[in-house]
């Protein structure tokens, strides 16, 4: 469990560690994430089963990315936000938190790393 968490925060913090791309900066993830609608669309987006709007585009597009770096460059709020969102998703939409990690680390080669930088946080 504890490694589904952490990939897909890595995946939430791809987007969160490149600071020209600051939308997250201004989102409440709680309101987000109360949001079922706007939760499922990310997800759809994420699992590359639906449209993206630019925000979940720029996510989609930085993940691999951030899988090599586990956020280094991520502030403190960007880092709250991949932890929060991850462990909702985690938690409440397990199944497709699944699809979305089989897409992006297939072979789980991230899922220890960054386990141990969203434990750490």
């Amino acid at each position: 469990m504890k490694l589904f968490v952490i990939n897909f925060i890595l995946m939430s913090l791809v987007y969160m560690s490149f600071g020209a791309s600051v939308p997250y900066e201004t989102v409440d993830i709680d309101k987000l994430l109360a949001d079922d609608k706007m939760v499922t669309e990310y997800m759809a987006c994420l699992r590359g089963e639906g449209p993206c709007n630019p925000a979940e585009k720029d996510l989609e597009e930085h993940i691999p990315l951030v899988l090599g770096n586990y956020c280094a460059d991520c502030n403190d709020k960007q880092k709250n936000f991949v932890i929060k969102l991850a462990t909702f998703v985690i938690k409440n939409r397990f199944d497709e938190w699944r699809q979305v990690q089989k897409r992006f680390d297939p072979d789980l080669s991230h899922a220890d790393d960054f386990n141990k930088f969203i434990l750490g946080s």
